[in-house]
């Protein structure tokens, strides 16, 4: 059961920081998203910028008139070409500029001027794309540009024979305003992926600290819960300790309870003197015991039931009778399953002390929300219905001696002295009624009434 306990708290702890990595993980992943979109869109406005600015000191007229007959020599396609080279070298990260047009549905390249990177490997640049040279692969960005004469960036980096880019296009029209083509800068993703080192220099640190973080949570938590467990299991150590104790001290009085009434037993009926003195230390061991607190179970029974047992234990075990004024047939809470036979062992006790037959009459005191209150009189078989104080069947002084708590310790010097064994025996009976929550006093005529009350069934 210990390794069990032992083997979910780890999985608690590993599965709480699994959450809070993944949690924390998931908001660092989108505030990484959130800031290269930002860096993105940064950038993407500066290109617009830039290529929109140099669009507009295009000569669109001049561009008009470029055919697939115009050479890189011709002096005015030199003198265009000059002139975007210039603006090239001017604008930062730009790695290309070139004009495009489209003609039944297909793009085509204008003027390129930009160097051209070694592609085949032969240590000479390559030639920029000819004048109408088809753009296969043109980025659908660029194609809407040219239908619908509007500034566009690439929405993401795309790759084409020439590298990888993030570019910027920007139309551009005549003197008349009549619209001629678009200017392309291709912005280098050198420049892009310099700006977002710094970006991810931050974040790879913060995946560290998150695993970290998530690392100490959850050896927060097996630490609360492994303490949690750990007070548990000596709380319950300990409850299992204190019943082996009470177990093993109810084995030892039974066992010393056995041996008194062995010893007992074995003693000479014929020497009085012995007789007396073990009926003497029975009744004082049993009378110690009484004064020790012990808890009861409550049974379950029948009212009717149980008044109509004690009413025949009573009967035949102190020959007289017990009357209740109970009339409900139903069930109750009694406070043990040892009071009936508490309450017939005071009955026949009280009687043998009296020398007298009493009668036990229980009626109902008061009914609460989850009780019934009763009192229990003992008085005489007679038929005299109230008793004068002079015919009470208690004296005072032999109440003061039954009832009082006023030397009834085994440590007072004339405990022994002042009480008889029947009398102890009594004493011994009273406190485990005393136990099971009866009170005991004495009404005006003299006789002893037992408060006492069982619980409601649905008040449980």
């Amino acid at each position: 059961m210990k390794n069990s306990h032992t083997l979910k708290t780890t999985i608690e702890s590993v599965l709480c920081c699994a959450i809070f990595i993944a949690l924390l993980g998931t908001t660092i992943n989108l505030l990484y998203k959130k800031s290269i979109e930002a860096l993105e869109e940064q950038i993407k406005i500066g290109l617009i910028s830039s290529v929109s600015a140099s669009a507009s000191t295009l000569d669109g007229k001049l561009h008009a008139s470029f055919d697939d007959q115009t050479t890189d020599a011709d002096p005015s396609y030199q003198h265009a070409a000059n002139q975007m080279e210039r603006i090239r070298e001017a604008t930062p990260n730009i790695r290309y500029i070139y004009t495009c047009i489209l003609r039944n549905g297909t793009v085509y390249f204008m003027v390129n001027p930009s160097p051209q990177n070694d592609a085949d490997g032969d240590g000479i640049p390559d030639e920029p794309p000819a004048l109408m040279t088809p753009y296969t692969d043109a980025p659908p960005e660029l194609k809407t540009a040219l239908e619908e004469h509007k500034i566009m960036t690439s929405s993401t980096p795309y790759k084409d024979q020439w590298g990888t880019f993030i570019s910027g296009y920007s139309p551009f029209y005549d003197n008349q305003g009549e619209f001629i083509g678009v200017l392309a800068m291709d912005l280098e993703l050198s420049h892009f992926y310099a700006r977002l080192m710094p970006i991810n220099r931050v974040f790879d640190k913060a995946k560290i600290i998150v695993v970290f973080l998530g690392l100490v949570f959850g050896l927060t938590v097996w630490w609360i819960r492994r303490s949690h467990l750990n007070h548990l299991n000596s709380s319950q150590e300990k409850e299992a300790d204190t019943t082996k104790r009470l177990s093993h001290a109810d084995e030892l009085n039974n066992t010393l309870s056995g041996l008194i009434h062995y010893f007992y037993l074995q003693s000479p009926l014929t020497e009085p003197d012995n007789i007396s003195n073990m009926a003497l230390r029975i009744a004082l061991y049993q009378y110690s015991q009484s004064l020790q607190p012990f808890t009861q179970k409550p049974v379950k029974q029948s009212v009717q039931s149980w008044f109509q047992t004690l009413n025949s234990a009573t009967q035949s075990r102190c020959h007289s009778h017990h009357i209740w004024h109970f009339p409900l047939d139903t069930d109750a809470l009694f406070s043990s399953e040892f009071f009936a036979d508490e309450l017939l062992t005071f009955h026949r006790q009280l009687s043998d002390l009296l020398q007298i037959p009493l009668i036990g009459e229980t009626s109902l005191t008061e009914e609460g929300l989850d009780a019934w209150q009763l009192t229990t009189v003992f008085k005489t078989s007679t038929n005299q219905e109230e008793p004068t104080p002079e015919q009470s069947i208690l004296e005072p002084e032999l109440l003061e001696k039954l009832f009082s708590n006023t030397g009834n310790t085994l440590s007072h010097p004339a405990f022994i002295a002042n009480n008889t064994v029947t009398e102890i025996n009594l004493k011994t009976t009273i406190n485990h009624l005393h136990n099971m929550g009866c009170q005991f006093s004495l009404n005006e005529s003299g006789q002893i009434c037992m408060l006492w009350r069982i619980i409601k069934e649905k008040a449980e």
